[in-house]
C-alpha cells in the first residue's frame, strides 16, 4: 500500500496508489481519517473554525463523523478537470470565442451569458408541456429554474455535488470499463474531490460586492432570495456592458441547495457549486478563493489506482450498499443501467441455472 500526500497551490492531493482493495483504504479515510491523514489530520480537521450559526452544531459531530459538512464528487479519470457542463458546451463549438473584447462579428460571437439566459428562456417556455408542475415555480426564482434544467439534461454552470461520500465514489466507478478479454489488466486512475462546505460558505462572502452584501444582510443570509439571486448573476455582466474590468471581478463559488427537492437530488443527496463569474471557467472561480496556506486544505482530491480486480470489488461493494443506479435514478434507464451494472458482478442473482426458464 503506497499513500502519497501533495500540497499545491490550489488543493491538497491524496494518491492512493498499487492498492489491490482500495475500497478499504477509502473507508478509512471516510470512517477513520486519522489513520490514513497522519499529521495532515489536524490540518484538514482544525478544531478552532469559525462555524456560521446555522452550522453551530457540526463540531460536535466530527468526533464520530469528521467529513460532516463536506461535499464530495467523483470522476471516473483522474485527469478530468473540474466544469460545468456549460464550460464544456461553449468550449466545445468553434462558434464561440474566448476572446470577451471581439464584440464586432455577432455571426461569430455571442456573449456566454446571453447564451444562459436565452437557454433558461427557452426551457421556461416550452417545459410547461412535459413538467405542468413547474408552472408553480415563480419566473425570477433563477437557482429553481437552473436546478430543473439540470435535473432533465440541459447544460448549466450549475457543478453537482453530493453530501455523500459514497454517492460520489458510486458516480467515480459505475461507468468505468473493464479490460477486454484479450488485453491484459489495466490499471487506471479515478478521482474523489472534497469540498468543504463551511469553509466555502464562509469565504465566498468575503468577495461579495458591497451591494450584494447588504441584499444578503436585508433579505436572506443564505442568499436564495430572488433579489439577490439576480444581482448575483447580473453582478458581472453588468459591469461587461458598462465597459467595466470584469474579467476577474467577483470570481468565486457559491453551494446551492434548491428549496424544492425533485426526487432524484434527494435520492443522491445532491447539491450544487455554483461560479459567479460567468466569463471564467468553475476552477478559476474555485481556487480564486484559496487566500491563505491553510485554504488549500478545504479542497482536496483523492486518486485512487485501480486495476480490474478492484474495481470488481468496489462495484460488489457499493451494490451490496445498494448503491446502484435503479436507487439513485428511480427510473427504466437507471434500471436498465443496474442490470449491465449485475452482470459484471460474481455470484449474483442474475445469473440463471441452465435447467431453468426466464419465469423461474
Amino acid at each position: 500500500m503506497t499513500i502519497d500526500f501533495n500540497k499545491t497551490d490550489k488543493y491538497f492531493e491524496i494518491n492512493f496508489l498499487n492498492e489491490e482493495k482500495p475500497h478499504s483504504l477509502l473507508l478509512d479515510l471516510y470512517f477513520n481519517p486519522a489513520k490514513i491523514l497522519g499529521d495532515y489530520f489536524e490540518k484538514i480537521f482544525p478544531r478552532d473554525i469559525e462555524y456560521q450559526k446555522n452550522h453551530a452544531l457540526i463540531p460536535y459531530t466530527v468526533d464520530f463523523i469528521e467529513w460532516n459538512g463536506w461535499l464530495f464528487r467523483g470522476h471516473k479519470d483522474a485527469g478530468w478537470k473540474l466544469e460545468t457542463s456549460f464550460e464544456r458546451l461553449i468550449h466545445n463549438r468553434t462558434i464561440f470565442k474566448n476572446d470577451f473584447e471581439i464584440e464586432t462579428d455577432r455571426a461569430k460571437f455571442r456573449d456566454y451569458f446571453e447564451i444562459e439566459m436565452g437557454m433558461i428562456r427557452e426551457f421556461r417556455r416550452k417545459v410547461f408541456e412535459y413538467a405542468p408542475h413547474l408552472k408553480s415555480l415563480r419566473e425570477e426564482d433563477y437557482y429553481e429554474w437552473i436546478a430543473n434544467m439540470q435535473h432533465y439534461g440541459c447544460k448549466t454552470r450549475f457543478l453537482d455535488v453530493t453530501f455523500s461520500f459514497f454517492v460520489a465514489l458510486y458516480f467515480a466507478v459505475e461507468s468505468i470499463e473493464f479490460s477486454k478479454v484479450n488485453e491484459d489488466s489495466k490499471k487506471g486512475m479515478f478521482t474523489i474531490w472534497f469540498f468543504n462546505r463551511m469553509w466555502i460558505e464562509k469565504r465566498y462572502k468575503d468577495f461579495l460586492p458591497r451591494e450584494i452584501m447588504d441584499l444578503y444582510n436585508k433579505y436572506d443570509q443564505f442568499g436564495k432570495d430572488v433579489r439577490i439571486q439576480d444581482k448575483v448573476l447580473n453582478y458581472v455582466p453588468d459591469l461587461k456592458k458598462k465597459k467595466k474590468e470584469f474579467k476577474d471581478a467577483f470570481k468565486t463559488v457559491i453551494n446551492m441547495t434548491p428549496y424544492y427537492l425533485n426526487e432524484r437530488l434527494v435520492r443522491q443527496k445532491g447539491s450544487f457549486l455554483v461560479p459567479t463569474n460567468p466569463y471564467c471557467s468553475f476552477e478559476e472561480n474555485l481556487f480564486n478563493m484559496i487566500k491563505d496556506k491553510n485554504d488549500i486544505f478545504r479542497i482536496i482530491k483523492v486518486n485512487v489506482e485501480y486495476n480490474d480486480k478492484s474495481l470488481l470489488y468496489m462495484l460488489k461493494f457499493l451494490d451490496e450498499m445498494n448503491n446502484t443506479s435503479s436507487v439513485l435514478f428511480n427510473s427504466i434507464e437507471g434500471l436498465c443501467k443496474n442490470i449491465n451494472y449485475k452482470s459484471l458482478l460474481p455470484n449474483d442473482s442474475i445469473i440463471i441455472s441452465p435447467n431453468k426458464g426466464i419465469k423461474s
